[in-house]
């Protein structure tokens, strides 16, 4: 039994087919499945039920399965410990970013952070929350950067700035000359939002009781801020966007304010408590809260 022998069985449990997970690992299926059967031979148990159509874990293989991914992640750790002893900079870095945060924030701090740190090779990911969280836990991401308030479990969590929310209306409407939003004068109105599987979404209502009783005449989520934005532009509604997203230079829409208290969201760079790479992840998060200043 080796590590490569393990690798191959996490592959299949999360594919759930051999051949992808060949693919993924870079193998032929032939020599995939031989492994794994001199492995279930070793231990002389079955890991695997399969058939033509699907391939299922047995009970004793998922008891398996979670010793061999805290194995292979223990491993990697030793590996990363001893690079990074080095020269903690010269590494290479998944990052996760959700959808309402990659495109704005990305922009702003990825060309200083090379100038910061030339060594070191960013790698971006955008996806969902929970497909993050999944990453993150299967050792797929090394970092994400996420919108707080989240339960984020046993992870470290650096906060790097604070998005403010703004009312966004279409030019022309009664509120674009206002200073400031109560909170209360959003109760009835009808405010458009994103897909309940943007995180943004939770938070806006979260910190927003009243939209919980807002009125919608639309059977309509979008799917991105800026599909958001174009529907306010046309005067369809109003809606939240927060402070990184906001765009003055757009023309047909007005940025408001709320009045103190102001609700807003937290960003964040999460990663794994255990990770080698907590030390250079704090680093970053302090350039980037420098770089947001």
């Amino acid at each position: 039994m080796n590590l490569r022998d393990l690798k191959y069985l996490i592959a299949v449990a999360k594919h759930k087919h051999f051949g992808n997970a060949a693919k993924a690992c870079f193998v032929s299926q032939p020599t995939l499945s031989y492994q794994l059967k001199k492995l279930e031979d070793f231990l002389d148990v079955k890991l695997f039920d399969r058939d033509n159509q699907s391939v299922v874990i047995t009970p004793i293989g998922k008891k398996i399965l979670e010793k061999a991914e805290n194995a292979v992640f223990e491993t990697e750790q030793i590996i990363d410990i001893a690079k990074l002893s080095k020269d903690p900079f010269y590494t290479e870095l998944v990052v996760g970013v959700i959808p309402t945060i990659a495109p704005y924030l990305l922009p702003r701090i990825i060309t200083q952070l090379k100038e910061v740190f030339p060594d070191l090779k960013l790698l971006i990911r955008e996806d969902t929350t929970d497909n993050l969280l999944k990453a993150l836990k299967e050792n797929e991401v090394d970092v994400m950067v996420q919108a707080l308030p989240m339960e984020m479990g046993d992870c470290k969590v650096d906060v790097i700035y604070r998005d403010e929310f703004y009312v966004a209306v279409p030019k022309g409407h009664e509120w674009e000359t206002r200073e400031c939003i109560k909170q209360s004068e959003l109760d009835g109105k009808s405010i458009l939002l994103l897909e309940k599987e943007h995180c943004l979404s939770g938070h806006i209502l979260e910190q927003l009781c009243k939209l919980k009783n807002s009125e919608n005449d639309y059977d309509f989520r979008a799917t991105s801020l800026e599909t958001l934005r174009h529907m306010v532009i046309g005067g369809v509604a109003i809606t939240i966007i927060p402070e990184l997203a906001v765009n003055k230079h757009h023309l047909g829409i007005s940025y408001i304010p709320f009045c103190d208290p102001k609700p807003y969201r937290d960003i964040a760079l999460v990663c794994k408590e255990d990770s080698a790479r907590v030390g250079l992840i704090s680093d970053i998060a302090e350039e980037i809260r420098k770089i947001l200043l």
